[in-house]
């Protein structure tokens, strides 16, 4: 293969590079989240393990919706796919803390800690649909 070519084909998919990496940072921000969110949890029940299964589900198909994302970077149904499947992936992780949280499942948490989680499990999401909102 001529170098050349090599090089602007690589080149040429560098925007598709950079949708995946955002993932890569979206898979470890979530990754590092449910560690977070877990290490208060000190037994669980049927439900929280679905409830961790449908988590598990939103971070399956983020390649999925990357790909559809790369393919079509500028187009609203692409982004609308993206942007809204990072938001069910915080909806999901919330959802799972506050289902511990009320069946007793987790270690005592503080009104300041409990507080602290539930600003950063809804940050997310809101700025995840924001950006859905507003793409062209």
């Amino acid at each position: 293969m001529n170098p050349a070519l090599l090089g602007s084909a690589v080149l040429a998919m560098a925007p598709r590079l950079g949708v995946f990496a955002l993932s890569f940072a979206i898979v470890t921000y979530y990754w590092v989240s449910h560690h977070f969110v877990f290490t208060y949890v000190r037994t669980t029940d049927r439900g929280l393990l679905w409830l961790n299964m449908l988590f598990l589900f939103t971070i399956v198909v983020l390649p999925f919706s990357a790909a559809v994302l790369a393919d079509y970077p500028r187009t609203a149904p692409a982004i609308a796919l993206y942007g809204t499947n990072v938001a069910l992936c915080s909806v999901a992780l919330s959802v799972a803390w506050w289902y511990a949280v009320a069946k007793r499942l987790s270690i005592e948490v503080q009104g300041v800690e409990l507080r602290h989680v539930a600003v950063r499990t809804a940050v997310s999401p809101i700025l995840a649909l924001l950006g859905v909102a507003v793409s062209p």
